[in-house]
């Protein structure tokens, strides 16, 4: 492939990858900031949970929207591991390069094809998301004669200042979830104290959704009658049931994390049908692997065909955990919550075992049914893998 000059690109912008690490806890975040526009003052800013810069290559990468959190990093911001980054458009989409420390000046390193979510506001923090994949046109640009900005250093300095300065008495919650009197009851309260900050009561199911995925989908925080400014991540922080036990009410989990599903998947209008459906157990959920993704068969008992059409599709492995983590499923014929159990059918010797299956248990106990015992972990975001692009 033959090259290309550089002066194909426009809208050149300066910025940094940023890696701060808590030695205390041993963790790590990575941000990720550049300006909004050529020439501009303004900077996009975001924070990932990455170990380091090599980590924010290809795939879907989740921001944080805890204000606390944002405004604590970029306090502590010092003389850490900082990567420089060009981000410019080219053929009307974005693609970022890279130019670590070791190096030579003015060499800049493909990185791939950028995409990202703002807040809403014309807010340029938090990032939402960031997604990067590969595009061999990009290896093909000269950049050897683009310099680095002069300024950058300083003007990333300012903008992480100006976070940490926010005037802000923001509190981060978890959010216990369960039903009362046809009503969906959210009760707010610290990660470590029990104490009730504030409590929501809501009949509709999509109300509920749309509330609990607010930050998200916004970038912002909530800020309740009395003044009182909440944030939490609805991947995170919402409490379907306590303990190790899985609570019916699990079966919204889907419909909480993500924006685009399944069309057979199905889910109680509101509260009071939910409290009216008949718990049931004996539906199995068998995927049997296909060439590149999974099919889906419901063993067990008669169910209506909305839940039935499950069966048409193929399913990514993102999206099987997704099925897995319901725990139940809502058949809308019989109002029942079915209590499900899940079944592998693969070739042990053709394929590896996805990283994202060690973060449901089902899946894990459908693993060790076929012999391989692995060891669950439990991650903080889904993993919305590069087929499943959500824009909100």
């Amino acid at each position: 492939m033959s090259e290309i000059e550089s002066s194909v690109l426009t809208n050149i912008r300066y910025g940094q990858l940023i890696t701060t690490i808590d030695e205390d806890i041993g963790e790590s975040e990575t941000w990720l900031i550049f300006q909004t526009a050529k020439g501009s003052n303004r900077c996009y800013t975001g924070l990932f949970c990455l170990k380091s810069w090599k980590s924010f290559r290809y795939g879907w990468f989740w921001g944080s929207i805890r204000y606390d959190m944002l405004i604590e990093n970029a306090l502590e911001i010092q003389n850490n591991d900082r990567t420089n980054i060009l981000v410019a458009e080219y053929d009307d989409s974005d693609y970022i390069w890279l130019q670590p420390l070791e190096e030579n000046e003015n060499e800049w390193i493909p990185w791939g094809k950028l995409e990202f979510g703002t807040p809403k506001d014309d807010r340029t923090y938090p990032l939402l998301w960031a997604k990067i994949w590969s595009n061999p046109a990009q290896s093909s640009i000269k950049m050897s004669n683009i310099p680095l900005s002069e300024k950058i250093d300083s003007q990333i300095n300012k903008t992480l200042e100006s976070i940490g300065n926010l005037d802000l008495e923001i509190v981060h919650t978890k959010i216990d979830l369960k039903t009362e009197k046809e009503r969906y009851l959210l009760e707010f309260h610290r990660p470590d104290d029990s104490e009730i900050l504030y409590e929501k009561r809501e009949p509709n199911t999509k109300e509920i959704r749309e509330f609990l995925r607010y930050p998200r989908t916004t970038g912002l925080w909530y800020e309740t009658e009395d003044g009182l400014k909440l944030t939490w991540d609805p991947f995170a922080d919402v409490i379907y049931a306590e303990g190790d036990d899985p609570e019916p009410i699990e079966v919204i989990r889907p419909y909480i994390n993500r924006s685009t599903l399944p069309p057979g998947l199905d889910f109680p209008d509101n509260a009071a049908e939910f409290e009216s459906a008949e718990v049931r157990e004996g539906l199995l959920l068998l995927f049997k692997r296909e060439r590149r993704n999974w099919k889906l068969w419901l063993l067990g008992p008669d169910i209506g065909t909305r839940l039935l059409s499950l069966e048409n599709d193929s399913y990514s492995n993102s999206q099987v955990v997704l099925l897995a983590e319901s725990k139940y499923l809502f058949d809308r014929h019989s109002n029942s919550l079915y209590k499900i159990k899940v079944a592998l059918d693969f070739d042990k010797k053709k394929m590896s075992i996805p990283k994202i299956f060690l973060s449901s248990p089902l899946l894990c106990s459908a693993l060790a049914a076929k012999g391989i015992m692995v060891k669950g972990i439990r991650r903080e975001y889904p993993d919305d893998e590069q087929d499943e692009l959500e824009k909100e």
